[in-house]
């Protein structure tokens, strides 16, 4: 969280902008477009995540995420066609950390991003929610694969619900499931994120997550597997503070405030059998990620 005087002086944090559409179009003029082989314009539908209750986020934590703003459709369709036409592209990358997280925006990209920007190619990030489709059902992963939408990123994080569950990821491995065949019957891309070392974590999950992987080969195009790192900001190291002996396995917790984060040592992760999982898990990423990209997909690798 930024703290900065308020306008009357006064210190602490300012409260978020509300009104998003007020934010002038960025203007990309003066970036050096001759030096990269495709000019792909970012852009922002919204600050923060309609879920925004996951332990280990730090992204809902800070000045972009402090509760959930969003544009409305229409001023984000206005600066896609602004965009498309000033810097002469079709090709779109959407920064938002859940872009399906206002669901007129996201069927409002469905219906008219190729009205704006004809011949348009966009990827974003989403997430799988729980109990409803919530804009990722099968007919809506079609149209948005013919409105021009190439890949989606989706964090997976673990193959294990009880991690999961722990988490607050608010995600079920069956309706997960369903999405990434259905991305793949659209022809949509999907890279999922995954965090390896979550307290709590077992051989057993970790065991769960490999088979995950291998189980949904054919339908994952790449995946970025993290190891779990305490950040200051989310609510896990809030959790430890009040309850350290809720967490057995994590210890040295060390504040680290120039790195925003707190060194720790997960002591299950120490273990040879452990080991062994974390070597199948591996093994598995390395599989995934080796597969040759979705063609349509290629011109945005390397991209976020």
């Amino acid at each position: 969280m930024t703290c900065c005087r308020r306008s009357d002086g006064s210190g602490g944090a300012r409260e978020p902008l509300r009104d998003l559409d007020r934010v002038p179009f960025p203007d990309y003029t003066d970036f050096p477009w001759h030096l990269y082989p495709n000019r792909i314009i970012p852009l922002i539908t919204g600050r923060g995540c309609g879920w925004g209750v996951c332990t280990f986020c730090s992204d809902v934590t800070s000045t972009a995420g402090r509760t959930y703003r969003s544009r409305s459709p229409e001023n984000v369709l206005e600066e896609i066609g602004v965009q498309s036409r000033r810097h002469e592209t079709s090709l779109f990358a959407f920064t938002d950390l859940k872009l399906n997280s206002r669901l007129d925006v996201w069927e409002g990209l469905i219906r008219n991003m190729r009205d704006r920007a004809p011949g348009a190619s966009w990827i974003g990030a989403v997430h799988v929610n729980a109990k409803q489709p919530h804009g990722l059902d099968a007919t809506s992963l079609e149209a948005a694969r013919r409105a021009g939408l190439v890949r989606l990123t989706t964090g997976l994080e673990s193959g294990s619900q009880r991690v999961l569950d722990s988490m607050k990821k608010g995600t079920d491995l069956n309706v997960t499931s369903r999405f990434l065949h259905d991305a793949a019957r659209a022809q949509i891309s999907v890279r999922v994120t995954m965090i390896h070392g979550y307290p709590g974590e077992t051989t057993a999950d970790v065991l769960e997550t490999a088979q995950y992987l291998e189980q949904h080969t054919a339908v994952i195009d790449r995946v970025m597997l993290n190891r779990f790192q305490v950040m200051l900001g989310p609510s896990f190291l809030r959790r430890f503070d009040d309850a350290p002996e809720g967490f057995p396995g994590v210890r040295a917790v060390k504040r680290v405030p120039r790195l925003a984060i707190a060194s720790h040592q997960y002591a299950p992760a120490q273990g040879l059998r452990y080991a062994r999982a974390t070597q199948r898990l591996l093994s598995a990423v390395t599989r995934i990620n080796r597969k040759q990209l979705n063609s349509r997909a290629v011109q945005f690798e390397g991209v976020m």
